[in-house]
């Protein structure tokens, strides 16, 4: 072995040291990378599932949910390794708009799940997306929920809790469940805040008075109700617990409302001053005692 001290030897091993570690580093970025792309296109599957599943679709019923036509079958969804390689673009986005999420989302990015819905202050456009929901499903009800903090009071005047809307509408039935779409609707509105307060009225007697829309309250944890009303939750993922009565602040001729004479007032004059008073004229609504 004496010939491994020969600095001929030597130097040759030095250069062979050094070539196996420049191939070795050109190489941590094309491991990196694919190791990288490997994760993304997990990321990709698991949000597929995920998406389906939180909408109470079971792996196993998403070929019958999204049809024939896709040419999904059992064994194509079975794993993630035989899924990532069925799930072409066509089912991305049928995906994507069956359930109304964002394409991104889906892809990978951390941003929002959903593009909320802007009604702020523009009932009218509310007006015009109830109609079209009752154009679309007029066998069936839609539902507009209202999410308020945990462990408060059911009388929102002594809450006043910030609000968090959603509405959900009935896109198909697998084996007699209803499977629903969510829109988020842009908030939350605090309760505290008259004109917030005045479109919360608005929301839930445009709703009410459609005998079509069903209103539903729930409470929810109080760090979720800005992520519900953003659009970056689904929201039968949001543990719920205790219920409300939104249809409480409907505005009608019922003699039961929580809301005061000067208060109802303040309402009417909100809705004149804003062009609404034809809108809810045309809806029939009957202005309850305190309008002067």
């Amino acid at each position: 072995m004496s010939w491994l001290a020969n600095p001929a030897w030597q130097g040759v091993g030095s250069i062979t040291g050094i070539f196996a570690l420049v191939v070795a580093i050109i190489s941590i970025p094309i491991f990196w990378r694919h190791k990288q792309q490997k994760n993304h296109a997990n990321d990709v599957c698991s949000r597929f599932v995920f998406l389906f599943r939180a909408h109470g679709i079971e792996r196993t019923q998403i070929p019958r949910f999204l049809g024939e036509e896709f040419g999904l079958t059992l064994a194509d969804i079975s794993t993630d390794e035989k899924l990532i390689i069925v799930l072409k673009d066509n089912i991305l986005k049928a995906a994507c708009e069956r359930f109304g999420v964002r394409r991104g989302w889906l892809e990978g990015d951390m941003a929002r799940i959903y593009d909320p819905c802007v009604f702020y202050k523009d009932i009218a456009a509310f007006m015009d997306f109830i109609n079209v929901m009752k154009e679309r499903h007029p066998d069936e009800f839609c539902y507009l929920q209202a999410f308020k903090p945990s462990n408060t009071s059911s009388d929102l005047f002594k809450s006043q809790p910030d609000i968090s809307l959603v509405f959900a509408e009935p896109i198909a039935e697998i084996d007699q469940k209803t499977i629903y779409r969510y829109y988020p609707i842009w908030g939350p509105l605090p309760w505290d805040h008259s004109p917030a307060r005045f479109n919360l009225y608005a929301f839930f007697t445009l709703a009410f008075m459609t005998h079509r829309i069903l209103l539903r309250g729930y409470e929810a944890p109080v760090k979720l109700l800005s992520k519900i009303a953003g659009g970056e939750i689904i929201p039968t993922t949001v543990k719920r617990k205790g219920l409300w009565h939104p249809d409480d602040y409907a505005f009608s001729d019922r003699r039961d409302m929580p809301v005061k004479s000067p208060e109802i007032s303040a309402f009417w004059d909100y809705v004149t001053e804003n062009g609404w008073l034809e809108l809810f004229d045309k809806n029939i609504i009957s202005r309850p005692e305190g309008d002067h």
